[in-house]
């Protein structure tokens, strides 16, 4: 985003600055810009993340919006948030990925959307938060469907078709104050893997056996990880807590990602006992050094078990 009205962008281009405004640049493999956009109403606005599908050639982004002017573009086909605005809207937006123009911004509820990844078919999944009844929950019959767990805000899961309609949404989360999902991939099966934070004692566990990783309870000391898995029809398969005695958070909206049969995961901890995994040849680095400042890790989960087969400070 940029607090500025003075950014670079392109003709036809959305041009409304709040007190800062979502921006987007697409670059050419020569670094050639050739189009930039500014994306808002009169407050603020931001662009958390977004994905190209090569398939239709569009760019979708998500983030948050306090703009009630937010500029909203209805598509006859997609799904249109005709709801009320409250303070902060997660929004998602479909640009030309050859014009950069909107295709379709829709607001859907209260909150924010953290992370998009796109799955098979051209769906869509979208993470982040919302506060109680400020998710337009729509139940899918075989998947996982919660109710508001608690607190002050809870996790959220959307998946949107190829047809961008709202197919299925969920709370994922328990009574904690501090609960998000903050990253979110789709492997080449349609199975769903996220990343979250909470504080919360209770949140919904589920070890499916065969070595699965399973930290069954909050470690303390601040919020711990908590690593999901959903299967291609939205069934909860996989979830566990993941920390020590500090807080252990993922500020990167990439923090997850699944590639070769692994789960990836990245991310700062200021926990001394952080759970660590190393073999012989890996980098190893068993120790916490960061004081109250914190040190980066890696974990990496096996997709199919998800068993641990690394974890590290950096």
């Amino acid at each position: 985003y940029t607090y500025t009205g003075l950014f670079p962008v392109t003709v036809g281009s959305s041009t409304n600055p709040g007190s800062y405004t979502g921006t987007l640049v697409k670059f050419n493999s020569s670094h050639q810009r050739i189009w930039a956009t500014m994306y808002g109403g009169s407050n603020a606005d931001e662009v958390k993340s977004l994905v190209y599908s090569a398939s239709s050639g569009s760019v979708y982004a998500t983030g948050y919006t306090q703009s009630s002017d937010f500029p909203l573009v209805y598509a006859a086909v997609a799904y249109n948030y005709t709801g009320g605005f409250s303070q902060r809207a997660p929004y998602i937006l479909k640009i030309n990925g050859t014009t950069g123009v909107a295709n379709w911004a829709t607001r859907f509820g209260s909150g924010v959307g953290l992370s998009i990844a796109l799955g098979p078919n051209g769906s869509k999944y979208i993470v982040g938060l919302a506060p109680e009844a400020g998710l337009p929950v729509v139940p899918q019959a075989g998947s996982y469907n919660q109710a508001y767990g608690g607190g002050a805000y809870d996790g959220v899961l959307c998946k949107f078709s190829i047809t961008d309609q709202l197919v299925w949404s969920t709370y994922v989360g328990a009574a904690g104050d501090d609960e998000y999902l903050e990253g979110v991939c789709v492997d080449g099966a349609g199975t769903v893997y996220a990343l979250g934070m909470t504080n919360s004692g209770n949140f919904p566990i589920v070890n499916p056996g065969g070595g699965a990783f399973q930290q069954t309870n909050n470690a303390g000391g601040g919020t711990d990880l908590v690593i999901l898995r959903f299967s291609p029809t939205g069934l909860l398969s996989y979830s566990s807590y993941y920390g020590g005695n500090g807080s252990d958070t993922s500020p990167d909206h990439d923090c997850i990602q699944v590639a070769g049969g692994r789960v990836i995961i990245s991310g700062w901890t200021t926990s001394s006992n952080f759970p660590v995994l190393s073999y012989p040849g890996a980098f190893n680095d068993g120790s916490y050094d960061g004081g109250s400042s914190g040190d980066g890790f890696i974990i990496v989960l096996n997709s199919s078990t998800m068993s641990r087969s690394y974890a590290t400070y950096l």
